[in-house]
């Protein structure tokens, strides 16, 4: 696979739209945490990804991180993608879109960017995403937003299609074209717990199923409003 780190400064890990990775651990790892706080870490332009645990995990401190243009990513024991950072924006674009994200031992897609804003397929469509655990898991603190966007099938084979988790930040989860979120448990469970607002749009032909609840969500004084034209 490949390690990426540094002392001082941002990670980039680009493949030129055509380089295949393969790694007995992760995948791909891209690591700014060892330096100086505020580097950015990149992954991007792969066709092929697969991690014996993780597929890619990109993690930074206080900076962002971004990984797009990735065709199919694996995770055989753990995450099919694992972005972590504490103050910075994560940015996840354009993946699984020849072969789908799959997180075979943990989630799919799984982002934490402690006060910082996440936006998953916003601005490069994302394809089919299947998890373990969750299809997709999003967790932001304080005012950190959460943005979500598929026209794609989430799976979730233990327990939520899609679980998001955002303080007193704005979420937004994006449902189109015909595509499915499937929970073990729940399909789509969305929690803001303080001030923040959540929105769902459901479109056309998309349907969320869950063995216990279609979809859950809940807030600390927030408003959280469904459009539903599935």
């Amino acid at each position: 696979g490949i390690y990426a780190t540094t002392t001082s400064g941002n990670v980039t890990v680009s493949g030129g739209a055509t380089g295949t990775v393969t790694g007995g651990d992760e995948g791909i790892t891209a690591d700014a945490t060892f330096g100086v706080a505020g580097g950015n870490v990149a992954i991007m332009e792969y066709e092929n990804v697969l991690g014996v645990d993780t597929g890619i995990w990109a993690l930074a401190d206080s900076g962002t991180v971004t990984v797009s243009g990735i065709g199919k990513v694996t995770g055989t024991g753990g995450d099919g993608i694992l972005a972590t950072t504490t103050t910075g924006n994560i940015s996840i674009q354009s993946v699984g879109t020849s072969g789908g994200v799959s997180g075979n031992g943990r989630d799919g897609i799984h982002a934490n960017a402690g006060t910082g804003n996440i936006a998953v397929g916003t601005t490069g469509a994302i394809g089919a995403v299947t998890g373990a655990d969750e299809g997709i898991e999003l967790r932001t603190t304080g005012a950190g937003t959460i943005a979500l966007t598929t026209a794609a099938n989430v799976t979730g084979l233990g327990e939520w299609g899609v679980y998001s988790n955002a303080q007193n930040g704005v979420t937004t989860i994006n449902l189109t074209n015909g595509s499915d979120i499937t929970g073990n448990t729940r399909g789509l469970e969305a929690f803001a717990s303080g001030t923040g607002a959540i929105t769902a749009n459901i479109g056309a032909g998309s349907v969320v199923i869950g063995r216990e609840y279609g979809m859950l969500t809940g807030t600390g004084s927030g408003v959280a409003t469904v459009n539903n034209a599935g």
